[in-house]
Protein backbone atom coordinates (compact mmCIF):
# COMPACT_ATOMS: atom_id res chain seq x y z
CA UNK A 1 0.00 0.00 0.00
CA UNK A 2 2.66 2.31 0.96
CA UNK A 3 4.64 1.60 -2.15
CA UNK A 4 1.55 1.97 -4.32
CA UNK A 5 0.73 5.21 -2.58
CA UNK A 6 4.17 6.55 -3.18
CA UNK A 7 4.09 5.50 -6.83
CA UNK A 8 0.70 7.11 -7.28
CA UNK A 9 1.97 10.24 -5.57
CA UNK A 10 4.99 10.26 -7.85
CA UNK A 11 2.76 9.87 -10.86
CA UNK A 12 0.64 12.79 -9.76
CA UNK A 13 3.77 14.92 -9.23
CA UNK A 14 5.05 14.04 -12.68
CA UNK A 15 1.66 14.86 -14.15
CA UNK A 16 1.68 18.19 -12.34
CA UNK A 17 5.14 18.92 -13.70
CA UNK A 18 3.96 17.99 -17.18
CA UNK A 19 0.91 20.20 -16.78
CA UNK A 20 3.13 23.05 -15.51
CA UNK A 21 5.50 22.59 -18.42
CA UNK A 22 2.60 22.59 -20.84
CA UNK A 23 1.20 25.68 -19.19
CA UNK A 24 4.64 27.37 -19.40
CA UNK A 25 4.96 26.46 -23.05
CA UNK A 26 1.54 27.87 -23.62
CA UNK A 27 2.49 31.12 -21.86
CA UNK A 28 5.74 31.38 -23.85
CA UNK A 29 3.80 30.92 -27.04
CA UNK A 30 1.51 33.74 -26.03
CA UNK A 31 4.54 35.94 -25.12
CA UNK A 32 6.13 35.19 -28.49
CA UNK A 33 2.91 36.05 -30.19
CA UNK A 34 2.72 39.34 -28.31
CA UNK A 35 6.37 40.14 -29.23
CA UNK A 36 5.74 39.32 -32.85
CA UNK A 37 2.72 41.60 -32.89
CA UNK A 38 4.73 44.38 -31.21
CA UNK A 39 7.58 43.98 -33.67
CA UNK A 40 5.15 44.14 -36.54
CA UNK A 41 3.68 47.32 -35.06
CA UNK A 42 7.12 49.02 -34.81
CA UNK A 43 8.06 47.81 -38.26
CA UNK A 44 4.95 49.45 -39.59
CA UNK A 45 5.83 52.65 -37.71
CA UNK A 46 9.41 52.72 -39.09
CA UNK A 47 8.33 52.26 -42.65
CA UNK A 48 10.42 53.72 -45.51
CA UNK A 49 8.27 56.82 -45.80
CA UNK A 50 8.93 57.70 -42.16
CA UNK A 51 12.65 56.98 -42.55
CA UNK A 52 12.92 59.28 -45.56
CA UNK A 53 10.93 61.97 -43.80
CA UNK A 54 13.25 61.89 -40.78
CA UNK A 55 16.29 61.94 -43.03
CA UNK A 56 14.87 64.97 -44.85
CA UNK A 57 14.37 66.85 -41.61
CA UNK A 58 17.89 65.96 -40.43
CA UNK A 59 19.41 67.16 -43.71
CA UNK A 60 17.43 70.41 -43.55
CA UNK A 61 18.69 71.10 -40.03
CA UNK A 62 22.24 70.31 -41.13
CA UNK A 63 22.02 72.75 -44.05
CA UNK A 64 20.51 75.45 -41.85
CA UNK A 65 23.24 75.03 -39.23
CA UNK A 66 25.93 75.12 -41.89
CA UNK A 67 24.59 78.34 -43.44
CA UNK A 68 24.39 80.07 -40.07
CA UNK A 69 27.83 79.06 -38.87
CA UNK A 70 29.70 78.89 -42.18
CA UNK A 71 27.88 81.26 -44.58
CA UNK A 72 30.59 81.19 -47.24
CA UNK A 73 31.27 77.41 -47.36
CA UNK A 74 29.90 75.23 -50.12
CA UNK A 75 28.44 71.82 -49.19
CA UNK A 76 28.05 70.59 -52.73
CA UNK A 77 30.27 70.72 -55.76
CA UNK A 78 29.55 73.64 -58.12
CA UNK A 79 27.25 75.19 -55.55
CA UNK A 80 26.92 78.96 -56.07
CA UNK A 81 26.89 80.95 -52.85
CA UNK A 82 26.28 84.69 -52.79
CA UNK A 83 28.30 86.35 -50.05
CA UNK A 84 28.04 90.07 -49.25
CA UNK A 85 31.58 91.44 -48.95
CA UNK A 86 31.86 94.79 -47.13
CA UNK A 87 34.90 96.62 -48.43
CA UNK A 88 36.68 98.83 -45.87
CA UNK A 89 36.32 102.52 -46.60
CA UNK A 90 39.51 103.86 -48.14
CA UNK A 91 40.16 107.39 -46.89
CA UNK A 92 42.20 109.98 -48.83
CA UNK A 93 45.75 110.02 -47.44
CA UNK A 94 48.36 112.73 -46.91
CA UNK A 95 51.35 112.94 -44.57
CA UNK A 96 50.50 116.50 -43.51
CA UNK A 97 46.89 117.51 -42.94
CA UNK A 98 47.06 121.27 -42.38
CA UNK A 99 43.86 122.61 -40.79
CA UNK A 100 43.48 126.39 -40.70
CA UNK A 101 40.73 127.93 -38.58
CA UNK A 102 38.95 130.74 -40.45
CA UNK A 103 36.06 133.10 -39.79
CA UNK A 104 32.93 132.49 -41.79
CA UNK A 105 32.77 136.13 -42.90
CA UNK A 106 33.70 138.19 -45.97
CA UNK A 107 37.02 139.08 -44.36
CA UNK A 108 37.60 135.43 -43.50
CA UNK A 109 36.94 134.41 -47.09
CA UNK A 110 39.51 136.93 -48.32
CA UNK A 111 42.09 135.52 -45.90
CA UNK A 112 41.29 132.03 -47.05
CA UNK A 113 41.95 133.05 -50.66
CA UNK A 114 45.29 134.64 -49.65
CA UNK A 115 46.35 131.59 -47.62
CA UNK A 116 45.34 129.24 -50.41
CA UNK A 117 47.65 131.14 -52.76
CA UNK A 118 50.48 130.92 -50.22
CA UNK A 119 50.18 127.18 -49.56
CA UNK A 120 49.55 126.29 -53.19
CA UNK A 121 53.22 127.05 -53.81
CA UNK A 122 54.06 123.71 -52.15
CA UNK A 123 52.04 121.95 -54.88
CA UNK A 124 50.94 119.28 -52.45
CA UNK A 125 54.50 118.24 -51.45
CA UNK A 126 56.82 119.44 -48.71
CA UNK A 127 60.53 118.59 -48.85
CA UNK A 128 62.79 118.78 -45.84
CA UNK A 129 65.97 120.84 -45.96
CA UNK A 130 68.35 117.93 -45.38
CA UNK A 131 70.72 117.87 -48.36
CA UNK A 132 71.48 114.14 -48.17
CA UNK A 133 70.22 110.88 -49.60
CA UNK A 134 67.96 110.63 -46.54
CA UNK A 135 66.04 113.73 -47.55
CA UNK A 136 62.36 112.92 -47.75
CA UNK A 137 59.11 114.32 -49.07
CA UNK A 138 55.80 114.76 -47.24
CA UNK A 139 52.47 114.95 -49.05
CA UNK A 140 50.31 117.91 -48.05
CA UNK A 141 46.58 118.58 -47.89
CA UNK A 142 45.21 121.95 -46.71
CA UNK A 143 41.74 122.35 -45.20
CA UNK A 144 39.96 125.42 -43.88
CA UNK A 145 37.81 124.85 -40.82
CA UNK A 146 34.67 126.79 -39.97
CA UNK A 147 31.61 126.17 -37.81
CA UNK A 148 27.91 125.60 -38.44
CA UNK A 149 25.06 124.37 -36.26
CA UNK A 150 23.39 122.74 -39.27
CA UNK A 151 25.86 119.86 -39.80
CA UNK A 152 26.01 116.52 -38.01
CA UNK A 153 28.52 115.58 -35.33
CA UNK A 154 31.01 114.16 -37.83
CA UNK A 155 31.20 117.43 -39.73
CA UNK A 156 30.69 118.14 -43.40
CA UNK A 157 33.29 118.47 -46.14
CA UNK A 158 32.66 121.06 -48.85
CA UNK A 159 35.66 121.12 -51.18
CA UNK A 160 38.59 122.27 -49.04
CA UNK A 161 36.30 123.64 -46.31
CA UNK A 162 35.47 121.43 -43.34
CA UNK A 163 32.39 122.54 -41.39
CA UNK A 164 32.13 121.37 -37.80
CA UNK A 165 29.08 121.36 -35.56
CA UNK A 166 29.58 124.34 -33.27
CA UNK A 167 28.13 127.82 -32.77
CA UNK A 168 29.88 130.72 -34.46
CA UNK A 169 32.25 132.99 -32.58
CA UNK A 170 35.73 132.92 -31.06
CA UNK A 171 34.27 131.97 -27.68
CA UNK A 172 33.36 128.59 -29.18
CA UNK A 173 36.81 127.81 -30.61
CA UNK A 174 37.36 125.03 -28.06
CA UNK A 175 34.18 123.31 -29.23
CA UNK A 176 35.35 123.69 -32.83
CA UNK A 177 38.66 122.09 -31.86
CA UNK A 178 36.86 119.14 -30.29
CA UNK A 179 34.76 118.60 -33.40
CA UNK A 180 37.90 118.92 -35.55
CA UNK A 181 38.96 115.50 -34.26
CA UNK A 182 36.24 113.99 -36.48
CA UNK A 183 38.63 114.49 -39.40
CA UNK A 184 39.87 110.96 -38.72
CA UNK A 185 36.51 109.81 -40.12
CA UNK A 186 37.16 111.64 -43.40
CA UNK A 187 40.93 111.48 -43.99
CA UNK A 188 43.93 109.32 -43.29
CA UNK A 189 47.09 111.18 -42.35
CA UNK A 190 50.24 110.96 -40.31
CA UNK A 191 50.22 114.42 -38.72
CA UNK A 192 47.46 116.94 -38.15
CA UNK A 193 48.79 120.50 -38.14
CA UNK A 194 46.50 123.05 -36.53
CA UNK A 195 46.91 126.72 -37.39
CA UNK A 196 45.03 130.01 -37.44
CA UNK A 197 44.31 132.34 -40.32
CA UNK A 198 46.68 134.95 -38.86
CA UNK A 199 49.61 132.52 -38.71
CA UNK A 200 52.25 131.95 -41.38
CA UNK A 201 53.96 128.54 -41.40
CA UNK A 202 57.31 127.38 -42.74
CA UNK A 203 56.42 123.79 -43.52
CA UNK A 204 59.88 122.84 -44.81
CA UNK A 205 61.32 123.62 -41.39
CA UNK A 206 58.67 121.41 -39.79
CA UNK A 207 59.49 118.61 -42.26
CA UNK A 208 63.18 118.94 -41.40
CA UNK A 209 62.47 118.62 -37.67
CA UNK A 210 60.28 115.57 -38.15
CA UNK A 211 62.88 113.89 -40.35
CA UNK A 212 65.35 113.94 -37.45
CA UNK A 213 63.08 112.20 -34.95
CA UNK A 214 62.77 108.42 -34.43
CA UNK A 215 59.55 106.70 -35.38
CA UNK A 216 58.62 105.78 -31.79
CA UNK A 217 58.41 109.51 -31.00
CA UNK A 218 56.73 110.50 -34.25
CA UNK A 219 53.90 108.01 -33.71
CA UNK A 220 52.71 109.93 -30.61
CA UNK A 221 54.07 113.43 -31.21
CA UNK A 222 52.49 116.54 -29.67
CA UNK A 223 54.65 119.37 -30.99
CA UNK A 224 54.57 123.14 -30.75
CA UNK A 225 55.59 125.78 -28.26
CA UNK A 226 55.21 124.07 -24.85
CA UNK A 227 53.62 126.16 -22.15
CA UNK A 228 53.77 125.20 -18.49
CA UNK A 229 54.84 126.53 -15.13
CA UNK A 230 58.58 127.17 -15.03
CA UNK A 231 59.29 127.18 -18.78
CA UNK A 232 59.59 130.99 -18.90
CA UNK A 233 62.22 132.11 -16.43
CA UNK A 234 61.55 135.82 -16.95
CA UNK A 235 57.79 135.51 -16.51
CA UNK A 236 56.81 133.14 -13.70
CA UNK A 237 53.11 133.63 -14.47
CA UNK A 238 53.36 131.70 -17.75
CA UNK A 239 51.55 128.41 -17.36
CA UNK A 240 49.88 129.37 -14.09
CA UNK A 241 46.10 129.16 -13.70
CA UNK A 242 44.65 132.65 -13.91
CA UNK A 243 42.36 133.42 -10.98
CA UNK A 244 41.84 137.11 -11.69
CA UNK A 245 38.34 137.29 -13.13
CA UNK A 246 39.08 140.58 -14.87
CA UNK A 247 41.91 139.02 -16.89
CA UNK A 248 41.17 138.39 -20.58
CA UNK A 249 42.33 134.77 -20.31
CA UNK A 250 40.50 133.93 -17.08
CA UNK A 251 38.88 130.54 -17.66
CA UNK A 252 35.92 130.14 -15.32
CA UNK A 253 35.07 126.67 -16.64
CA UNK A 254 38.56 125.35 -15.92
CA UNK A 255 38.58 126.85 -12.42
CA UNK A 256 35.18 125.37 -11.63
CA UNK A 257 36.08 121.99 -13.16
CA UNK A 258 39.22 121.72 -11.01
CA UNK A 259 37.59 123.32 -7.93
CA UNK A 260 40.24 126.00 -8.11
CA UNK A 261 42.74 123.52 -6.75
CA UNK A 262 45.36 123.53 -9.52
CA UNK A 263 48.08 126.19 -9.50
CA UNK A 264 49.24 125.33 -13.04
CA UNK A 265 47.59 124.30 -16.29
CA UNK A 266 48.50 120.92 -17.77
CA UNK A 267 51.28 121.22 -20.37
CA UNK A 268 49.83 122.62 -23.58
CA UNK A 269 51.01 124.06 -26.89
CA UNK A 270 50.34 127.63 -27.97
CA UNK A 271 47.13 127.49 -30.00
CA UNK A 272 48.47 129.39 -33.04
CA UNK A 273 50.30 126.27 -34.19
CA UNK A 274 50.70 122.70 -32.98
CA UNK A 275 51.16 119.21 -34.44
CA UNK A 276 49.30 116.06 -33.40
CA UNK A 277 50.12 112.50 -34.41
CA UNK A 278 47.25 110.59 -36.00
CA UNK A 279 47.05 108.24 -33.00
CA UNK A 280 46.36 111.16 -30.64
CA UNK A 281 43.69 112.64 -32.91
CA UNK A 282 42.05 109.23 -33.18
CA UNK A 283 42.12 108.87 -29.39
CA UNK A 284 40.48 112.27 -28.92
CA UNK A 285 37.90 111.54 -31.59
CA UNK A 286 36.91 108.27 -29.89
CA UNK A 287 36.24 110.10 -26.62
CA UNK A 288 34.76 113.16 -28.32
CA UNK A 289 31.21 112.76 -26.91
CA UNK A 290 32.60 112.79 -23.37
CA UNK A 291 35.22 115.55 -23.54
CA UNK A 292 34.49 118.80 -21.77
CA UNK A 293 35.79 122.05 -23.23
CA UNK A 294 37.21 125.08 -21.48
CA UNK A 295 37.41 128.68 -22.60
CA UNK A 296 40.99 128.40 -23.83
CA UNK A 297 41.30 125.98 -26.74
CA UNK A 298 45.00 125.23 -26.26
CA UNK A 299 44.55 124.52 -22.54
CA UNK A 300 41.64 122.26 -23.44
CA UNK A 301 43.76 120.07 -25.75
CA UNK A 302 46.56 119.88 -23.17
CA UNK A 303 44.01 118.77 -20.55
CA UNK A 304 42.67 116.00 -22.80
CA UNK A 305 46.20 114.68 -23.31
CA UNK A 306 47.19 114.80 -19.64
CA UNK A 307 48.04 111.24 -18.62
CA UNK A 308 48.12 110.05 -22.24
CA UNK A 309 51.28 108.48 -23.67
CA UNK A 310 52.35 111.41 -25.88
CA UNK A 311 55.73 112.78 -26.92
CA UNK A 312 56.21 116.49 -26.18
CA UNK A 313 58.38 118.07 -28.90
CA UNK A 314 59.42 121.70 -28.74
CA UNK A 315 59.59 123.59 -32.03
CA UNK A 316 60.42 126.87 -30.34
CA UNK A 317 61.21 128.13 -26.85
CA UNK A 318 58.45 130.32 -25.46
CA UNK A 319 61.01 132.51 -23.68
CA UNK A 320 63.15 133.20 -26.75
CA UNK A 321 60.67 132.78 -29.58
CA UNK A 322 59.94 135.73 -31.83
CA UNK A 323 56.76 134.23 -33.17
CA UNK A 324 54.34 136.98 -32.18
CA UNK A 325 53.76 140.27 -33.95
CA UNK A 326 54.05 138.84 -37.51
CA UNK A 327 57.79 139.46 -37.57
CA UNK A 328 58.08 137.71 -40.93
CA UNK A 329 56.55 140.81 -42.50
CA UNK A 330 59.35 143.04 -41.13
CA UNK A 331 62.16 141.15 -42.87
CA UNK A 332 64.08 140.52 -39.64
CA UNK A 333 66.95 138.30 -40.84
CA UNK A 334 67.63 136.51 -37.55
CA UNK A 335 63.96 135.72 -36.97
CA UNK A 336 63.36 134.79 -40.56
CA UNK A 337 65.95 132.02 -40.47
CA UNK A 338 65.00 130.40 -37.17
CA UNK A 339 61.24 130.46 -36.59
CA UNK A 340 58.94 127.73 -37.79
CA UNK A 341 55.84 129.92 -37.68
CA UNK A 342 54.84 133.55 -37.28
CA UNK A 343 51.68 134.64 -35.49
CA UNK A 344 49.69 137.85 -35.43
CA UNK A 345 49.49 138.54 -39.17
CA UNK A 346 46.12 140.23 -38.96
CA UNK A 347 45.98 141.81 -42.43
CA UNK A 348 46.22 140.47 -45.95
CA UNK A 349 49.16 142.79 -46.57
CA UNK A 350 51.13 141.25 -43.71
CA UNK A 351 50.49 137.71 -44.95
CA UNK A 352 51.55 138.68 -48.47
CA UNK A 353 54.71 140.38 -47.15
CA UNK A 354 55.63 137.21 -45.23
CA UNK A 355 55.13 135.11 -48.35
CA UNK A 356 57.31 137.46 -50.40
CA UNK A 357 60.09 137.70 -47.79
CA UNK A 358 60.25 133.97 -47.07
CA UNK A 359 60.55 133.08 -50.74
CA UNK A 360 64.06 134.45 -50.80
CA UNK A 361 66.88 131.94 -51.46
CA UNK A 362 68.46 130.33 -48.42
CA UNK A 363 65.49 130.73 -46.07
CA UNK A 364 64.08 127.27 -46.89
CA UNK A 365 60.57 127.94 -45.73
Amino acid sequence: MNRLHVENRGSRDMAAVAVSAKSANSNNSKFRAICVKSNLRYRRMISPKYVFSLMGWALSLLLLFDRVKFPSRCLFQNEVVQVAVIEPKVLPYSDFLLVIFINNSPEGHKKRAALKKIYDRYRGHVFDTIETENSRMYTLRVLYLTSSVDVDNDGELDGDVFKVKAPKGYEHIAEMTKQMMALTNHFSFKYLIKSDDDTFLCLRRLATLLSTLPEDKLSKIYAGVPTACGVHRKNPNVGRVILDQSDRWYDSKFVEHTLGGLPCYPVYMQGAFYVLAHSLVEFMNTGRPNWTTFQNEDVTVGSWLLGVDREIVQVDNIEKAAIWGCKCSTNNKETMKSSMFFHGCKTLEELESCSKNLKKPGLLC
